[in-house]
């Protein structure tokens, strides 16, 4: 920032340049409203119900007081010139007091864009607590477990996240829970049995019979048929063959996904 030695004997020649100096010096105080960012509300503009307090705004480059009122959607920035009689006896603007307020205009700002500044005194404070939440969260041991299974619902292409794999065991099966109960099926973890289709054996057929109906006499009896006489007087039928004997579907309504193992 420049600096004036206004201090001096002699007569100091206090003049328009001098004086364009002066304004351009305390305009770089603009650049500290980047610090918070465009838009940003750096003190006041405080909403009580349906109004808004004075304040403190930052708006493209420039910090500007803000007026405030009823509040309104759009933010205007606005002018007020102050005019004064030079020597010469003519009236001209020396000064113009520029601050944003509620409005409507070529160029409107919306309000809901304005955002208030994270004090500066909190933000040492704020760090220190993050960093320690941070450090806390690296010490200590993972939340997830190794070996944890989930579910990963995203196609095959979906890069899987870091720390974890894909479960290739569960590759077309479905889990079952544990049953130290159930030795037969279900006692030892990581038993892999079962089949996507199952072909039916006599012994697991349910308990049936057939009825046939056959001629009324049998061994030489009158009505009686050669093919079916038997010397001991028993018949035998045979009915025809149905069924393709091929295996049925095994399988319950299902949708693929992906398992993932965490491995750290």
């Amino acid at each position: 920032m420049n600096k004036f030695d206004f201090n001096q004997i002699g007569g100091f020649p206090l003049s328009t340049n001098i004086l364009d100096g002066m304004q351009t010096a305390y305009s770089l105080f603009n650049a500290l409203g980047e610090i918070a960012g465009n838009f940003a509300i750096i003190s006041g503009c405080n909403i009580n119900g349906s109004t808004v307090s004075d304040g403190v705004v930052y708006i493209n480059g420039e910090v500007l007081a803000f007026k405030g009122g009823l509040l309104g959607s759009n933010v205007i920035i606005s002018e007020d010139p102050e005019n004064r009689v030079f020597e010469s006896g003519e009236s001209k603007t020396v000064l113009r007091k520029r601050f944003a307020t509620f409005g409507s205009s070529v160029t409107n700002y919306p309000w809901a864009d304005f955002k208030r500044v994270f004090p500066t005194v909190q933000i040492q404070s704020f760090k220190d607590n993050f960093e320690a939440r941070i450090a806390a969260l690296e010490n200590r041991p993972s939340p997830i477990p190794v070996g944890m299974i989930a579910i990963w619902n995203k196609p095959a292409t979906t890069a899987i996240p870091t720390g974890w794999q894909e479960c290739t065991d569960l590759r077309g099966r479905v889990p079952v829970g544990w049953d130290p109960n159930d030795n037969l099926d279900f006692g030892i973890v990581g038993k892999a049995d079962g089949a996507k289709t199952h072909k039916l054996l006599v012994s697991e057929m349910p308990s049936h019979s057939h009825t046939e109906r056959g001629p009324g006499n049998v061994g030489g009896h009158p009505g009686g048929s050669a093919g079916y006489d038997r010397p001991n007087g028993e018949q035998t039928n045979n009915t025809s063959t149905v069924g393709g004997n091929q295996a049925h579907n095994n399988l319950q309504p299902y949708r693929v996904i992906r398992f993932i193992e965490f491995i750290g």
